[in-house]
């Protein structure tokens, strides 16, 4: 899922228009958008459309001559290709209203980018770099994993996140996903220290307490006696990943989460191009 910003469409659009159901318009407002690319098939390819809404150019009552640029929340088709033999997808949406073309903007063509769904994330700041703000995890109940409702060792939680790509069994584009969702394969990284940085996980010099786990279909295994781990698409939704994660038995002398330590375990999701975690909070034993 992506926001583009462009010029030229949407013109009367005032007020933001959301898709109404679980499965995605191809057009909203008048508004559609189409993939063209290089590989087959070269499209024209409709795009599902998530919202259309209008963003002002500047914010400050003081200033004049103000415009309106169009935000357009999108799902990339898996349609999508990657490489072009030996070369990348030359690609790009088209995006039009009642027919006439309005705005063509070039893609790079990703196997995967991946974002952990974030603490204040809305659909005009979901997929920029990722922030500052802390990830979500929950138990399996839904509730958040906090300091004061830590997670378990062996206990199984639930991230979400956006831009995992395709899974092992093909999904249709702007379609919610059925509740026999398929699975794809996970590495996941562990790092049992006080308030980790999930990108720490890819610099030289792995930091203590790491471990990592590829999982195909069954059996993510840190530590002895571990269950499976995985992700899938989420059913019900458009573009969103779950991925349930195990928590390894942690390392003697960890210190519990406080109003120092935020998370004592950084979870990281990784797949063959990008990668996102999170920091939760892990149930210490009184020592």
């Amino acid at each position: 899922m992506v926001t583009i910003f462009v010029q030229g469409v949407g013109a009367n659009l005032r007020q933001p228009v959301l898709a109404s159901g679980p499965d995605l318009p191809t057009t909203l407002a008048g508004v559609s958008v189409s993939l063209q690319q290089s590989v087959s098939p070269q499209g024209p390819i409709p795009v599902p459309l998530l919202e259309v809404f209008p963003i002002k150019t500047c914010t400050s009552a003081q200033l004049t001559g103000c415009g309106f640029l169009t935000g357009i929340t999108l799902q990339i088709p898996f349609e999508m290709g990657v490489f072009a033999g030996l070369g990348s997808n030359v690609a790009q949406l088209i995006v039009d209203q009642s027919g006439a073309n309005g705005a063509a903007i070039e893609l790079l063509p990703q196997v995967d980018k991946i974002q952990v769904s974030r603490e204040g994330d809305t659909i005009t700041t979901a997929m920029q770099a990722p922030s500052a703000a802390r990830g979500i995890v929950t138990h399996a109940d839904g509730c958040r994993v906090t300091n004061v409702a830590p997670a378990k060792p062996g206990e199984t939680l639930v991230l979400g996140a956006v831009g995992l790509g395709n899974t092992t069994l093909a999904l249709a584009s702007g379609k919610a996903t059925p509740a026999s969702a398929p699975s794809a394969p996970v590495v996941l990284a562990f790092n049992y220290a006080p308030n980790a940085d999930p990108r720490s996980l890819a610099e030289p010099g792995r930091p203590p307490f790491w471990a990592e786990c590829l999982v195909q279909s069954s059996g993510c295994d840190p530590t002895p006696g571990q269950q499976a781990s995985f992700q899938r698409a989420d059913p019900g939704f458009c573009g969103l990943y779950q991925v349930n994660i195990v928590v390894p038995t942690p390392p003697a002398g960890l210190a519990p989460c406080n109003d120092a330590v935020l998370s004592n375990l950084t979870v990281s999701n990784r797949r063959i191009g990008s990668f996102d975690g999170a920091g939760i909070c892990v149930a210490v034993a009184p020592q």
